[in-house]
């Protein structure tokens, strides 16, 4: 709305703006000889002066009643200045506040799907892994076992065995004597004929097989004896040499011919009795092992998790034939049938689920003849 022409409102002399309808932004406040602008654009900050008192003086536009004489100022008593700047009236609307918000929330939505999924894959193939690395340890670690056993048709290694449970004579160690008593056997442990084992021979816990060889030119008196030690010292020796020193009971009594029959250099194995069979702890089935001889009452876990059926053992004779006779087995086949040991699920949409595998490994029995 205009308010007449501004050079017919004003006097000549001052540096007024030029000659157009007037709004609220040619409207001016003086004081000391300082002008304000006592409305603004909207693109202009405005400055405004409020005295506790208004002078009435000439006329002038209804809501300014205090102008000056001249039409044009206003007299100032300034007990009081406030200044205001004017709101800018820049920034975003709702709608656009709105598209924003649902941009953001998409590509968020998008991110965590992301990182979701992501984090359910790494976590499914630690648990893949895991069991994998499990299995190929069990077909390791069980057939080396029972690698050494020996069975011969009469004897066996194998004390017991069913289609998940083996008991057996564990090898442990192998050395060769360099002195034999009716109850001391020394064995040799120097750099050259060293002591061959994974540790060594403990009382109590391991048991030791001697070699008889009664008559050499007879093959077929050959026999293994099994004794038990009652004490073991490492630090003995064989006149300069380095040597092992394990004290039995008398077994002279067991020999034809008596303490002759073991020949001098004949070869000593150490073993301990184990047992290896499915445990359950946990709420899952492990392989366990537990030593027999070293007094362990039961199984301890030490691979898996495992299924229900997860261990099982088939036995061969020397036909090919399954066999339950102990003294008969050549060939032991080993099945390992593994799971994780959480649920998991490899995608997005994916209901999680124990994923399994399975490991055949068969063992041909070294000493079987």
């Amino acid at each position: 709305m205009g308010y007449g022409s501004f050079a017919s409102r004003h006097p000549a002399g001052r540096n007024y703006p030029p000659d157009r309808q007037l709004d609220r932004s040619d409207v001016y406040l003086e004081c000391h000889g300082e002008r304000w602008a006592v409305g603004g654009r909207k693109d202009e900050g405005v400055l405004e002066h409020q005295w506790d008192g208004w002078h009435a003086a000439g006329a002038g536009y209804r809501h300014l009643s205090s102008r000056t004489a001249d039409g044009h100022g206003y007299s100032c008593n300034h007990s009081q200045v406030r200044m205001t700047m004017a709101k800018s009236a820049s920034g975003f609307t709702l709608t656009e506040l709105m598209i924003a918000l649902v941009v953001f929330a998409l590509a968020a939505g998008s991110i965590g799907r992301i990182l979701i999924n992501s984090q359910r894959l790494s976590r499914a193939q630690v648990e893949v892994v895991n069991m994998q690395s499990n299995l190929r340890t069990g077909v390791l670690v069980v057939p080396s076992e029972l690698r050494e056993l020996a069975t011969d048709g009469t004897n066996s290694d194998i004390l017991s065995m069913t289609s998940s449970n083996i008991t057996f004579r564990a090898m442990r160690g192998l050395g060769f004597t360099c002195s034999v008593t009716s109850t001391r056997i020394k064995i040799l442990d120097t750099g050259t004929v060293p002591f061959y084992g994974s540790r060594s021979i403990i009382s109590g816990r391991d048991r030791i097989i001697v070699f008889v060889e009664s008559d050499p030119d007879f093959p077929t008196d050959d026999r293994w004896l099994v004794l038990t030690p009652t004490a073991v010292d490492l630090t003995n020796n064989c006149g300069p040499r380095n040597a092992i020193m394990i004290t039995v009971a008398d077994f002279s009594g067991q020999l034809t011919n008596g303490i002759s029959d073991v020949v001098v250099g004949g070869p000593v194995r150490s073993f301990e009795v184990m047992e290896l069979g499915p445990v359950t702890s946990g709420g899952h089935t492990w392989l366990g092992a537990r030593s027999v001889s070293g007094g362990q009452a039961n199984l301890q876990p030490v691979l898996g998790p495992l299924e229900t059926n997860g261990f099982e053992l088939e036995y061969f004779d020397v036909a090919g034939t399954t066999t339950t006779v102990p003294a008969d087995v050549r060939q032991i086949r080993i099945t390992l049938r593994g799971s994780t040991e959480h649920a998991v699920s490899r995608g997005l949409g994916d209901t999680p689920a124990l994923v399994r595998d399975t490991l055949v490994a068969t063992v041909t029995l070294r000493n079987g003849s």
